[in-house]
């Protein structure tokens, strides 16, 4: 109800490892193997149980490759809660994978609308949408602090605190899945925020859902679009073909969805026309904007609005008509060959400000031009001069919104963000000089020095670069996995290292790396510099650096890291004993308050 607090269920509170297992289970949709894991293993389960049992049993299902692959599985049909009554408005909104962000950050429904939400996470870690009042101050903030404090608890309640800004709330979406749900618009009109609220993602998966009350014309109609209906055609195409005379691959109805390029569920090399009505208010003209990556073309009672054909990145074009009041035949053709895809319309004329007629695009600016994977899923390397990386620089992009940032004359992890890659415009383009930086957030910047060194005392200084470089160490290259994730190979003092980063995500992303070590130093003057800063902290089995990130050891078990004061800063250090290979892991994790 409106002003209420609405929850598309009652959320049961089962144990944190329960809800873990169920979460990750919860994305196979598979009722055959969810069962059958829950009646053998309940109440004893853990998450790692569930993978390993995945792999060993049902190798064969098909859902179970499907979610491996990244892509997100069909929307459970779940009906309304009884006496819902007719959906007004269905909203659909995509989790960008490795992004932190909602693909969809402003929409728009009428007071007392029952809304569809469909959410699909296509990530790598879970996800929910809290809808909130619109009160002063930062309010999505607000909330999210409170679901962080929620600690152990987090989970069970899906990370949904009691507060009395929250409309509405979904459950925790499981990654590679999707889900819908139900609730009823506000009806007061004003700008409604919501946000996900798990540890750290408020910051920048956020949006704004807008109450507007509609404008009626004079068939009965609101203003906008209605009756839309969609033919989607594949073929290769520099131009807009002539769709009447090719073979249909698809065609349905949006019922009460936007206009949106995602109807057709392909990548590159189709096209699509969607046909409806265009219901006006007054006598006047009507403005249009038209944008699209690669071309489309508006047609209104017939004629060319708007011609913005070609193969082409997005661009945008304009156009007008006269209209009178009442219904207009409508028509938008469009077709995407190997470009990033877009497809968005807005108009305005007498009685209607500036609206969207498609989904608007995110309010983000990203990279002109961005690094990308050539396969979805797997890691992406950049190497140039790089920002706090000096001028043997190594990018390297995970698909679980992991970066980091490898100085090879240092051997050192020089940084680490997360989000948006790296922009190749500087390198790509004009000269090419100069030093490109991160185009992500939560950037953190690692100190420079080398990660090895023989201490022949506790107490001796931790030693010093010379002119950008780690004495006594030679960088090595590195190699490459089955998901082009890079070992850094170098050599220090006769002793051999693999440093081998990887990028991971549960609730938050964060980031391994692995050392083997291959070599002698048996009288324990081999140290590792694992952290440095202005201030760290114990707690309890990790140590919190500055209050930025903590890094932990989860494979540690003969040695404990050692906190010192040196040289003006705290550093941590561990003392290593080889006699041959030896290995050990950090984690790192950002800290979000």
């Amino acid at each position: 109800m409106p002003g209420k607090r609405q929850s598309f269920r009652q959320s049961p509170r089962p144990s944190r490892l329960w809800l873990e297992a169920r979460l990750y289970l919860a994305q196979f949709r598979c009722n055959h193997c969810y069962s059958r894991m829950f009646r053998k293993t309940m109440p004893f389960l853990l998450l790692a149980t569930c993978q390993a049992w995945l792999a060993a049993v049902e190798p064969d299902h098909e859902h179970h490759k499907v979610a491996v692959s990244g892509k997100t599985g069909p929307v459970p049909e779940n009906p309304p809660p009884k006496g819902f009554g007719k959906i007004d408005r269905v909203i659909e909104i995509e989790t960008l994978r490795g992004q932190m962000k909602y693909d969809l950050e402003r929409f728009s429904v009428p007071p007392n609308a029952k809304v569809k939400l469909v959410l699909r996470n296509n990530d790598d870690m879970p996800h929910n949408l809290v809808l909130c009042k619109p009160i002063a101050g930062d309010v999505r903030m607000e909330v999210s602090k409170k679901a962080w404090a929620l600690g152990g608890e987090g989970l069970a309640k899906h990370y949904v605190p009691e507060h009395p800004s929250i409309l509405f709330h979904t459950t925790l979406v499981a990654p590679r899945s999707a889900q819908s749900f139900y609730f009823k618009a506000p009806a007061k009109t004003g700008s409604y925020p919501y946000v996900c609220t798990l540890p750290g993602h408020a910051f920048y998966m956020k949006g704004v859902m807008t109450v507007a009350a509609l404008i009626k014309t004079p068939s009965g109609k609101p203003a906008g679009l209605s009756g839309i209906n969609y033919r989607i055609y594949e073929g290769k195409w520099n131009r807009l073909p002539d769709f009447e005379k090719l073979e249909l691959a698809a065609e349905g109805d949006l019922g009460h969805a936007t206009i949106s390029h995602k109807v057709a569920k392909r990548n590159k090399h189709y096209g699509i026309v969607f046909e409806g009505v265009l219901s006006v208010p007054s006598m006047g003209r009507y403005s249009f904007e038209l944008g699209s990556s690669d071309g489309s073309r508006l047609e209104v009672k017939g004629e060319s609005i708007i011609d913005n054909d070609g193969a082409h990145g997005h661009q945008a074009r304009t156009g007008g008509v006269s209209l009178k009041p009442g219904d207009h035949p409508f028509r938008l053709l469009y077709f995407q060959g190997d470009s990033d895809q877009s497809l968005t319309l807005r108009w305005r004329g007498p009685g209607i400000s500036m609206a969207w007629l498609t989904n608007p695009p995110s309010g983000k600016g990203g990279p002109s031009m961005p690094i990308l994977p050539a396969v979805d899923g797997d890691t992406v390397m950049y190497r140039n001069f790089i920002s706090g990386a000096g001028t043997r620089g190594i990018a390297v992009g995970y698909p679980q919104g992991v970066n980091l940032a490898f100085d090879a004359n240092q051997a050192r992890l020089a940084l680490l963000w997360q989000g948006a890659f790296m922009d190749g415009g500087r390198h790509w383009s004009g000269r090419g000089q100069g030093f490109q930086g991160p185009a992500g957030y939560a950037k953190l910047s690692l100190p420079q020095g080398q990660p090895f060194a023989f201490l022949e005392k506790a107490d001796d200084t931790w030693p010093k670069a010379e002119d950008g470089r780690s004495p006594g160490y030679r960088f090595l290259g590195y190699e490459r996995d089955k998901t082009r994730r890079p070992a850094f190979l170098y050599e220090f003092s006769g002793i051999k290292i693999k440093d081998f980063p990887k990028g991971a995500a549960e609730l938050t992303p964060y980031l391994t790396r692995e050392f083997i070590l291959d070599g002698e130093s048996a009288g324990g003057k081999l140290h590792y510099l694992a952290a440095t800063g202005g201030n760290i902290e114990r707690q309890d089995n990790r140590y919190l650096v500055d209050k930025k990130y903590a890094v932990s050891f989860p494979s540690l078990k003969e040695t404990q890291p050692v906190l010192r004061d040196s040289s003006g800063r705290k550093e941590l250090i561990v003392s290593l004993k080889l006699m041959g290979e030896f290995s050990f892991v950090q984690r790192y994790d950002w800290i979000y308050e």
